[in-house]
């Protein structure tokens, strides 16, 4: 017996262990896999908050492309809409959220329409977030035009640091 209780004991210690490096880095889970800059961007095909869905490739051709993961009760997430709000309305890049909420459709699209985000919201998926390496939202990957990943942030990005990833993103 007391074998068993020490094994479930290191597997409390490795579960505690892996929920405080994901508050470390934000607010979600920890997964694994990943991005790597200069590959292509992971395809997807999700649906709009609004209504119809919206794939990756939807995406392709028209500038810079920002991928943000969130949720609605991640606070670092909530700071950073006024950020993607002015890219988005800047014309920098296109911005698109891929909200990881358990809560129902219309719980985001209440925190949508009083948050006053006026991008594209993708309702999204573990799946989805761990094809993209999602560690822990807040997590914004930065493609370029052609879908190619140029750059990629966990945790809170400023403005300053997306302009710099847009710039990598548009000189590819």
């Amino acid at each position: 017996m007391r074998g068993v209780t020490s094994r479930v004991g290191r597997a409390a210690a490795v579960v505690m262990v892996s929920l405080t490096l994901g508050g470390l880095l934000g607010c979600g889970e920890i997964s694994m896999g990943g991005v790597s800059v200069g590959e292509p961007m992971p395809a997807f095909d999700l649906p709009l908050l609004d209504g119809g869905s919206l794939a990756s490739d939807d995406l392709a051709g028209d500038g810079p492309v920002v991928v943000n993961f969130w949720a609605t009760w991640c606070g670092p997430c909530v700071r950073e809409i006024p950020t993607l709000n002015a890219l988005h309305r800047d014309g920098g890049a296109r911005v698109v959220a891929i909200s990881l909420d358990d809560a129902s459709a219309d719980v985001v699209r209440a925190f949508v329409e009083d948050e006053g985000i006026d991008y594209p919201v993708l309702l999204g998926d573990m799946e989805t977030f761990q094809r993209f390496g999602g560690a822990a939202i807040p997590y914004t990957v930065v493609a370029d035009a052609g879908l190619v990943v140029r750059d990629a942030h966990r945790g809170l990005v400023s403005r300053t640091t997306l302009d710099r990833s847009l710039a990598k993103a548009t000189d590819s």
